[in-house]
Order: structure tokens, then sequence, then C-alpha cells
């Protein structure tokens, strides 16, 4: 199908970060990946599963893309109060913020996988 990069299979997934679908339940049987230009659609019916993409269509999020894939690498800006001012990073895991976030607000959360981004706070 026009706009499919990839069909990723099960024994792919631990290269990929990805569970198990045998051992998760809510993991899929298989992954697409959409090419650049492409995206899957906001919706699960229809003929047109992926879509071009283009700047006309507004700021609606696109799903399709690895986290492999180069522009998917987001912007992270933190500041106030517990931020130290001029703190710079390399780069942040998602899972990283909501620790942070937590401890910013003197909260803990356990048994996550992120961590507390101590290098930018005070």
């Amino acid at each position: 199908m026009e706009g499919v990069e990839s069909i990723i299979p099960p024994d792919r997934y631990a290269e990929l970060g990805l569970p198990d679908p045998t051992k998760n339940r809510q993991m899929a049987d298989l992954v697409l990946s959409a090419k650049p230009g492409y995206a899957f659609s906001n919706t699960a019916i229809g003929d047109d599963p992926i879509v071009a993409t283009s700047p006309a269509l507004g700021t609606m999020g696109h799903h399709g893309y690895l986290n492999t894939y180069a522009k998917m690498q987001a912007v992270f800006i933190a500041s106030g109060r517990g931020i130290k001012k001029g703190a710079k990073l390399e780069s942040v895991r998602n899972l990283d913020v909501a620790p942070t976030v937590a401890k910013l607000l003197g909260q803990e959360m356990k048994d996550v996988e992120g961590k507390v981004l101590t290098e930018v706070m005070e």
C-alpha cells in the first residue's frame, strides 16, 4: 500500500523496545511504519487508512512513525521554579518527563522506568 514503509513482525519487536504480544495482550500482532510524508489517518474505518501529510492539514497528530525516525525527536523546554537557568541536555526520553514533573511538585513516582532529570533542577 502506498505510504507504508514497512510491516514489522513480532520477531523484530525487541530491537524496537516493543513488548512481545505473547506476553502482553495489549500489543499488536504487527506494526506498520509510515513512509516520510505519510501518516495513518485518525480513524479505523474507511478506505484511506494512510494519508499524505502536509502543513495544510493543520496541527492534527499523526501516527505511524517509529521512534528511530530522526524527525520524531521533540523539543523539551523546562522553565520556572525548581529549574536551573541555562541548563541544557543532549536529549530527553519521554519516560523521564513525568518523574521530573512529579519531583518538582514534591511527589515521587515509584516503579516507573523513567528517572528524574536532576541535571535541570536547582
